[in-house]
């Protein structure tokens, strides 16, 4: 006769169980808490109110600034109203493309015997290139004397400004945009040679005119040398 086991499940122990019970904090070790978070609340309340402070003292004197100019605009508006219209004194320089007034202006102020020399470092208003121009123009005036003067000023301005733009360009800080001006100045002038050669073998017979025409197909009004 087959005997009965009996079968017996037992659950066991959890970790939690075997962990000892955490002692409750005492009132000392309570209080030093609270101590520490009201310490370091303080202390973020504090850096806030100092930033506060100095964003005030920031927007207080933009307000003074803005308040400065406005007065200052004020003043400038109500003087204009009360000065009479009057006809401008100087009309603006047109710019003069006469190649033989530009060429005497470079020579005359390149010459060694020429004591006024234009300054670059600054702008051609200031006295120094004032005098400047005016000594061009009384030497010029006597060799072009049926110019027009203000073509010839137009040619002195025009070169100082070719002065002021190399002075500026020659600085170590524009190296980039002078290595830029080269390099396009040297793709216009491939540009030019390849059309040129296309157009003498066209005018030859070597190419026919709808190769070129292909050749010189515009994308974006840009035009693509192969």
């Amino acid at each position: 006769m087959a005997c009965k086991r009996n079968l017996s499940f037992t659950t066991p122990v959890s970790n939690r169980a075997l962990q000892p019970a955490a002692s409750p904090l005492s009132i000392n070790d309570l209080m030093k808490q609270l101590i520490s978070g009201q310490n370091a609340l303080s202390r973020q309340l504090e850096g806030l109110m100092e930033k506060q402070a100095a964003n005030t003292v920031l927007l207080e004197d933009a307000i003074q600034r803005l308040c400065a100019l406005e007065r200052k605009f004020d003043e400038q508006r109500l003087q204009e109203e009360q000065r009479p219209w009057e006809e401008p004194l100087h009309k603006r320089i047109k710019r003069a493309h006469n190649v033989g007034i530009a060429e005497a202006v470079r020579r005359l102020h390149n010459s060694e015997n020429n004591p006024h020399k234009y300054d670059p470092q600054t702008g051609i208003s200031l006295p120094r290139n004032q005098a400047v121009m005016t000594y061009q123009l009384e030497e010029l005036k006597t060799t072009f004397a049926d110019a027009d003067p203000e073509c010839i000023q137009a040619c002195c301005k025009t070169y100082f400004e070719t002065l002021r733009r190399k002075y500026n360009l020659s600085q170590p800080e524009k190296s980039q945009l002078r290595d830029a001006i080269k390099t396009g100045a040297k793709n216009r002038q491939r540009k030019r040679r390849v059309s040129v050669e296309i157009h003498q073998l066209v005018f030859k017979g070597i190419v026919h005119p709808k190769l070129k025409i292909l050749l010189f197909s515009s994308d974006n009004h840009k035009r693509k040398y192969f």
